[in-house]
């Protein structure tokens, strides 16, 4: 028999019962040992509703929630990375003797808009020749951060790891253009030079939104090729696909050479990797938005390589830096163990849930955005997340009918589907809300769960929307 859940919510005013809402909705046996929710009052602190709360779940990218705390306690509001051109030698009638460093800072950021209006500034000095080598130092992160997501793919856009000196996310930007009922590849102005095999195809039945065209894409690297494979529907049109081509240092060469011939500075050396040494003078900083612009961006996009940036970015910033990713992990921990007891996240991999180790119950995850939402950051944190029908977010199909009421981080793996965040409900209040499914089939049993897993969030705000 299906498990009937009962909710009720007391109303409290000034010590006497008002009222008493009884709200009933059916967990299916399906889905009664794969699912946890948490309903409070972060206000009051009142659990209103539980169910297997305790249970450790992997959460996916709801681990973004609990890195945007640590990066918000360790590193502030106000931190941005500052990457650098430098040079060591002098400069002389529009010729820089010696090379030009470009120091990395781990920004993930980081563009090559940012680094062709840098090389403008040095061309309007007059700098019209480098007699030396161009210089990329990306030592400022030694290690990376482990993920053991299932089934990666190699040139995906999550495949790309943290690095010193990162450009465009490291990643070729392909547009696709629907034309005649046939997909068309325009490479963008950061896409690498290569050849790209198009056996894409439209489909022309599925209706669906495109989201991420990686959905429905798969990418083949041969020795000479690029081939993309997959059918696409027409909401795809004029989206851009993502692909991971190159290793930093050899995408980072590429496009700095591009960039260098655009500004007309000829550089007569080559593109080495090298640390920067002691004695250099700073021709330009290239600095990031501030770390609310960063997490919001995160949050609501659920970039991984962002996420795990800030991850290394605690040790590069906040300690020695001996070993970036051992030293970011310990004081991570430290941080939550500061103000929580979240024993379960022991097996912390990368900060940005793609993994199949880190994991949190729900009921740490309300303990976790209830603090959020009694700080001073509670309003700057919850404009972070995503919001129905907020375009370029992870929610922007989802829920639809709460939009500018449902602010919620989400979360995905082959196996798991997360919700967590806050709900305003019309009487003006606002709800902590966690649901967490593990443990979802694969194929057409998958998206039946799935499909009855959101059906139940949904019902339950719904729920929630309608107390007086």
């Amino acid at each position: 028999m299906p498990k009937i859940v009962k909710l009720i919510l007391v109303a409290l005013f000034t010590g006497i019962i008002n009222s008493v809402y009884s709200l009933d909705f059916i967990i299916p046996d399906n889905l009664s040992n794969k699912v946890s929710f948490v309903i409070s009052n972060p206000q009051s602190q009142n659990i209103i509703y539980s169910y297997r709360e305790s249970a450790p779940k992997l959460i996916a990218s709801n681990m973004k929630i609990v890195t945007s705390y640590v990066a918000i306690q360790q590193l502030g509001e106000s931190f941005n990375w500052k990457t650098k051109l430098t040079y060591q030698d002098k400069i002389k009638h529009g010729v820089l003797y010696g090379n030009l460093y470009l120091i990395g800072s781990g920004d993930p950021t980081l563009s090559s808009q940012k680094i062709s209006q840098a090389l403008t500034k040095i061309k309007q000095r007059g700098i019209h020749k480098i007699m030396g080598n161009l210089v990329i130092d990306s030592s400022v992160f030694n290690q990376i951060a482990p993920s053991s997501e299932l089934s990666p793919e190699p040139l995906a856009e999550y495949s790309v790891e943290p690095n010193g000196l990162i450009i465009d996310d490291n990643l070729s930007q392909i547009k696709l253009k629907i034309h005649k009922h046939k997909v068309i590849l325009q490479l963008q102005e950061n896409a690498l030079d290569a050849k790209y095999v198009n056996q894409l195809r439209l489909d022309t039945a599925n209706k669906s939104n495109c989201d991420d065209p990686s959905d429905y894409i798969t990418a083949i690297k041969s020795e000479s090729n690029v081939i993309l494979q997959g059918s696409i529907p027409s909401s795809c049109n004029n989206q851009n696909y993502s692909i991971y081509l190159a290793k930093p240092f050899n995408y980072n060469s590429r496009i700095i050479s591009k960039l260098l011939k655009q500004q007309q500075i000829k550089l007569s050396g080559t593109i080495i990797s090298q640390n920067t040494p002691q004695d250099v003078i700073t021709l330009e900083n290239i600095s990031s938005a501030n770390l609310y612009q960063v997490l919001q961006h995160m949050n609501q996009t659920s970039d991984n390589l962002e996420a795990k940036t800030l991850l290394l970015s605690l040790s590069a910033y906040k300690t020695s830096n001996q070993a970036t990713y051992q030293q970011g992990k310990e004081l991570y921990l430290a941080t939550l163990a500061q103000k929580f007891d979240f024993p379960e996240l022991a097996n912390l991999e990368n900060g940005a849930g793609l993994s199949r180790y880190e994991k949190l119950s729900a009921g740490h995850i309300n303990q976790l955005l209830t603090a959020i939402y009694q700080s001073p950051e509670s309003n700057a944190f919850i404009d972070t997340l995503p919001t129905p029908a907020q375009k370029n977010t992870t929610l922007q199909s989802s829920f639809t009918q709460y939009a500018k009421q449902l602010y919620v981080k989400t979360g995905s793996l082959s196996d798991t589907q997360a919700y967590s965040g806050y709900f305003k409900v019309q009487n003006g209040k606002t709800y902590v809300v966690v649901a967490l499914a593990n443990q979802i089939e694969s194929g057409v049993q998958g998206k039946s769960e799935l499909r009855q897993f959101k059906n139940l969030f949904s019902q339950i705000l719904d729920e929630l929307n309608h107390i007086q």
